[in-house]
């Protein structure tokens, strides 16, 4: 029982880390796609594209988020303990009978005694199998569903603006292509003034 407990305080921490992750990465997203790339001129940071940096940064943002997220949630509100195990057990038809055993733990009279053999006795006789583990529904259906919106949005929704940043590379790529040709013709140019000074002071030495 107390593994099964385990099991689903870690799958309930873990999606509650998850769901705070994607809702951070997913405005994270949002913002670089709608605020920040359309508004940017230079399309380049760090040596990244801006895309490149949305997809690192909501990534980053959104791991850490869950991470830190998970981890607190399971220690301060999911993580197993003994009463939590009895309650949930005796959610099995067993009247408190667990929690009362728990509570008492360290009663020595005879009538504590008595009630703790006949609980363990009927804790003995369930099925395991009625000890269901609690997924949370919600919480899946709304990571995934955040999840999609996420790759969607890298993936098939345009950027606003996507075709000027283009039209700017191209604009980029063809001045620097005219500053190389004007620097071979200035290059050539003063290689042939040189010959041409030199041309001339040997005539004039003759």
């Amino acid at each position: 029982y107390r593994l099964r407990l385990i099991v689903e305080a870690l799958i309930r921490a873990i999606m509650t880390g998850l769901f705070f992750g994607l809702s951070i990465s997913l405005v994270t997203a949002l913002s670089f796609k709608y605020l920040i790339i359309p508004n940017m001129r230079d399309i380049h940071f760090m040596g990244m594209s801006l895309e490149m940096l949305m997809l690192v940064t909501t990534l980053v943002v959104g791991a850490a988020t869950a991470i830190s997220i998970g981890v607190s949630t399971y220690f301060k509100r999911f993580r197993s303990n003994s009463k939590k195990l009895a309650k949930r057990i005796d959610a099995l038809g067993l009247d408190e009978r667990v929690t009362t055993m728990v509570e008492y733990r360290k009663d020595r009279s005879y009538v504590a005694k008595v009630q703790r053999e006949d609980t363990m006795d009927r804790v003995a006789r369930l099925n395991i199998k009625s000890f269901k583990i609690r997924l949370p529904l919600v919480r899946i259906i709304s990571c995934t569903a955040m999840l999609l919106a996420i790759i969607l949005l890298f993936t098939l929704v345009p950027t606003p603006n996507a075709a000027s940043i283009q039209e700017y590379e191209d604009m980029v790529a063809e001045l620097e292509s005219i500053r190389e040709e004007l620097h071979e013709i200035i290059d050539e140019s003063e290689t042939d003034s040189a010959f041409k000074t030199k041309s001339k002071q040997q005539i004039d030495a003759r």
